[in-house]
């Protein structure tokens, strides 16, 4: 590998469709190996979890332009299984998270390093929450209470607008928000509850986000090209990732004597 200054510049850059000199450098999830090996010791902890100094070594031996630090952990995962389980929702104490992000603030800022704030998504935060068994007691709890699985989004869109307001004072450079709403092949939800139950939460956070006058990054898994439209709508600076390959399959089954 290259080895190439880092530079938040250029990825702000890229961020803002402008041209700078190289192709920015961002990876939200580094593994263990990778670490292990950069840092020339044996790692045990996720990129996150380190020390701000070894961010710092990680980034200059790699040219990483920007750090991710998580602001909305998981809350558990599948033990709301009826509306009286909704209580069982606890949501942590932002303050613990935003020291956190200061001490990484300080030791990156000195060397031109990005900071990027990555937030989770409502959806994903509801349908992991749903059990015994997440994602699939999700979808039998769209049909058979779907009041229980509105208010669950409408509450971990609250608490991601109340820690938006609580990281105004910190220095950061852009946003980064993951909401998992598709498969390979399409979303996990019908357009309906994309457009009612998805969207209107959604839409929120990213105003909110977009009123800092900082970029804003949204990653959606899987085939996401239904919720494209939305990201334009909201003007997100950048989608991650994308894949054609549903595309493609609907070109080769609708014109199949064209291919």
């Amino acid at each position: 590998m290259r080895k190439t200054k880092p530079d938040k510049n250029r990825l702000l850059a890229a961020l803002n469709h402008q041209k700078y000199d190289r192709v920015p450098n961002f990876e939200i999830v580094i593994d263990q190996r990778s670490l292990s090996y950069f840092l020339g010791k044996k790692i045990e902890c996720s990129f996150e979890q380190l020390d701000p100094a070894l961010k710092l070594d990680f980034c200059q031996k790699t040219g990483q332009d920007a750090v991710a630090c998580n602001i909305t952990p998981w809350y558990g995962k599948g033990f709301v299984e009826c509306a009286k389980d909704f209580n069982k929702i606890k949501f942590p104490d932002q303050n613990i998270w935003i020291e956190k992000i200061k001490n990484s603030e300080k030791t990156l800022s000195k060397a031109d390093i990005g900071l990027c704030l990555r937030f989770g998504g409502p959806l994903t935060r509801t349908y992991m929450a749903c059990g015994p068994v997440p994602i699939e007691s999700f979808m039998y709890l769209l049909y058979d209470d779907y009041e229980l699985v509105e208010k669950m989004m409408k509450a971990f869109t609250a608490y991601t607008l109340d820690t938006l307001q609580a990281v105004k004072k910190l220095n950061f450079d852009f946003f980064y928000i993951g909401d998992d709403l598709s498969s390979s092949t399409g979303p996990l939800i019908s357009p309906e509850h994309i457009e009612k139950l998805w969207a209107p939460c959604y839409e929120q956070i990213i105003n909110s986000m977009k009123s800092f006058n900082k970029p804003v990054i949204c990653h959606c898994c899987g085939a996401l090209q239904p919720v494209l439209p939305y990201f334009k709508k909201w003007k997100v600076n950048a989608v991650h990732p994308y894949s054609r390959r549903p595309i493609i399959f609907m070109k080769f089954t609708e014109n199949t004597e064209k291919i």
